[in-house]
Parts: structure tokens; C-alpha cells; sequence
């Protein structure tokens, strides 16, 4: 994960199983239909992703296996207090072991060398657990232009805060230079990070 590496993920989709993989996806939120169990799909071949989705899917990691979906709105009383609306409790879909191994993993990202943002992030000393990605263009789309890229992610979260961005262009045809051009999805993590004005949280 740290490294972005695409075969590992696709050996481990084979091993689980499509049911079981996609099946574990969609307990998180993600959406898939049967017609979309495909064995690119780890590599993000499939469309039906959005910052929404993917950043309530992540908080689940975050919150130790418990997944609730996106939300921004915590409660609701009225004038004497009375509770009218609560945030909701989610649901437990992991082991919690399980969750604390994708964050520890997905830490290596930027705080070892071997990953791919490597002392590229200011984490205002949060620890942070993060991916990116860029998806690719297919055969039939590769005369959109030489070492481009569709679009590009930056997923991640703190002890607290979830954040997800995607950055593209809604021409499929106009694609991102592979080369810093992509990279600007981790500068807007960044930049979010630090508006929320969290500092030294741990996991």
C-alpha cells in the first residue's frame, strides 16, 4: 500500500474472492453492483466512486472498523434543549485489529521512505494515514495524450477527520501531466488539513 503497488492488491481481491472483496467494499459504503465485481476494479476502473463515498468509507478505518456514513450535521435541539436529531451510530464492520493494520499501513505512505509522498506533507504533527492514486486511460483512450492521467486522489484521515479529494477535469480527454500536475490532490489534502486547525493528534 505504501508504495502503491497494483499486483498485490489484484492477488488479493483473487484470493478473498469477488463476492467476499466487493462484498467488503460495499459494507463501507461503496456501492458496487454485481456487473461491477471486475478484477481491475482495485486499480479504479470503476466509476462509481466520489469524494463523498470514499471519504466515509476511510472514516471507518478511523474510527477502529465502525463504519457511519459522511455526514455534517452532529445534532439538533430546539429552543429548551430537547434533542431533536442525532449524528447516527454506524455500524461495525471490521475487527478493530483490522482497522489499526490499514491505518499503521497506510502511515508508511508519508512517513517512510518507500512511500510515494514521502516528508511530502505537512501533518501540522498529526499522524496521518493516507492514499493516493491516479486511475489510467485504456487502450482505446490512449491517444488522449502521451504520460497523462485521467484524474488523480488523495484519501486519508486523522484520529478525527476524514478527507477525501479528487481532482480531474469533467472532459475525460483533458488529462493531468503524470508528473506534478497529479501530485495537486495531495496539496489540496494539505490545504484542508491544515483549515481544520488540528495539530498533534495520534491514532
Amino acid at each position: 500500500l505504501a508504495s502503491s503497488r497494483n499486483i498485490p492488491a489484484l492477488k488479493l481481491l483473487k484470493q478473498v474472492g469477488y463476492d467476499k472483496g466487493y462484498g467488503f467494499a460495499n459494507s463501507l459504503g461503496m456501492g458496487f453492483s454485481k456487473d461491477e465485481y471486475v478484477e481491475s476494479g482495485p486499480l479504479g476502473s470503476v466509476s462509481n466512486s466520489n469524494p463523498y463515498k470514499m471519504a466515509s468509507a476511510y472514516s471507518a478505518f478511523a474510527r477502529n472498523g465502525n463504519y457511519v456514513e459522511g455526514h455534517t450535521v452532529i445534532k439538533v435541539t430546539d429552543s429548551f434543549g430537547k434533542l431533536l436529531y442525532s449524528e447516527p451510530q454506524g455500524k461495525q464492520v471490521m475487527k478493530e485489529s483490522t482497522a489499526k493494520q490499514i491505518t499503521s499501513m497506510l502511515q508508511e505512505v508519508v512517513d517512510k521512505e518507500y512511500g510515494t509522498i514521502y516528508n511530502q506533507l505537512d501533518k501540522k504533527g498529526n499522524q496521518v494515514a493516507i492514499k493516493t492514486g491516479t486511475t489510467n486511460y485504456s487502450k482505446n483512450e490512449a491517444n488522449f495524450g502521451y504520460n497523462l492521467v485521467p484524474d488523480s486522489w488523495a484519501v486519508g484521515y486523522t484520529k478525527d477527520y476524514t478527507i477525501a479529494v479528487w481532482q480531474g477535469y469533467n472532459e475525460r480527454t483533458k488529462g493531468l501531466g503524470y508528473g506534478t500536475e497529479s501530485k495537486l490532490a495531495v496539496q489540496g489534502f494539505e490545504i484542508i488539513l491544515n483549515q481544520l486547525g488540528v495539530k498533534d493528534t495520534k491514532f
